[in-house]
């Protein structure tokens, strides 16, 4: 409920010390609100839509207090100005046709959602995957092409830098976002419409962290070689130098766990360019002794199996 985040709706009416808060129990008896929520519905189930019209909506039952909501979430707040586009599966185990499944996610089955979002975390436009949306492609452009126009439809013209990653990202919508005074920029997959073919992981050998770049209008595309070719679209940056760019390892970093902390954020270490250093980083850094200190008592709740609610207690009655 909002920025109160617990482990069910019944922790909200727990008289526990830790857990209490009279607002809830002021505002519903508890029965009373699973009672309405058990039998919350917005549309007539008694005259649903046809299913073999062709505007047929699979959102119907829903799909008036989305609507509402979505033009609220927009009404009422100016994003900044780094927006970012990405899909979220809301977990989701009852029977819909358009419920998906995909196995690497930690929410395998659950409800497909495209977002777009601002710095600050907040969902200024939001659309539910419902299919195949056929209705958002074209001869000209993709589903995700249209996908991706639909949700910066009311950020047009106001200068804003989208992030998105490969799934998203194609030359063809960034040349159409450029045009709606967008800036953009993401990770992109090598075989995309439009990609200069000159650089795929078949036709340049690369060692690792090389950089390779090719430039197009305002288009700029980079390959760099790390374990494996990652390549990246922009339309907001300066095409980086060409060349090899490797780092030096520290000695002895892999074992001190304030050494490995200075290197992961890169505060330690030289870089070099054909044998010429470019920049120095500080070797005597301090280390914040908070992170330290909540990594190991992390470390020590980790080997004891209990639920994050008992965690919580037991961190919350270890304190005088």
């Amino acid at each position: 409920m909002g920025h109160d985040h617990r482990q069910s709706l019944k922790d909200y009416w727990s008289r526990e010390e830790q857990h209490y808060t009279p607002f809830y129990s002021n505002a519903m008896a508890r029965d009373c609100f699973f009672h309405i929520l058990q039998f919350l519905n917005f549309e007539d189930n008694d005259n649903p839509p046809n299913h073999n019209d062709p505007d047929y909506d699979r959102l119907w039952k829903i799909r008036k207090i989305f609507d509402i909501l979505n033009n609220k979430f927009c009404e009422l707040y100016n994003p900044t100005e780094q927006l970012a586009v990405d899909k979220v599966i809301v977990l989701y185990k009852g029977r819909v046709v358009f419920r998906q499944y995909i196995p690497k996610k930690h929410k395998r089955f659950g409800i497909k959602i495209y977002k777009l979002c601002d710095s600050l975390g907040y969902t200024y436009d939001m659309s539910v995957y419902l299919g195949k949306q056929r209705q958002h492609a074209t001869a000209q452009i993709t589903a995700m092409h249209g996908t991706v126009l639909q949700l910066i439809r009311r950020v047009e013209g106001l200068g804003h830098k989208i992030f998105m990653d490969s799934y998203f990202t194609s030359p063809a919508l960034f040349d159409d976002l450029f045009q709606r005074n967008i800036n953009a920029c993401g990770t992109v997959r090598h075989d995309r419409r439009g990609m200069p073919r000159d650089t795929g992981p078949k036709s340049m050998k690369m060692e690792r962290v090389d950089i390779a770049t090719r430039v197009r209008g305002n288009l700029r595309a980079v390959c760099w070689k790390d374990r494996w070719d990652v390549y990246i679209l922009t339309n907001m940056h300066a095409p980086p130098v060409e060349g090899n760019f490797t780092p030096r390892i520290w000695p002895g970093y892999q074992t001190s766990c304030c050494r490995r902390l200075q290197c992961i954020h890169g505060v330690c270490g030289q870089v070099r360019q054909n044998g010429q250093q470019l920049w120095n980083c500080p070797q005597n850094t301090e280390v914040d002794q908070g992170t330290v200190f909540s990594s190991n008592r992390h470390d020590h709740f980790e080997r004891i199996s209990c639920t994050q609610i008992m965690w919580r207690q037991n961190d919350a009655q270890s304190f005088p």
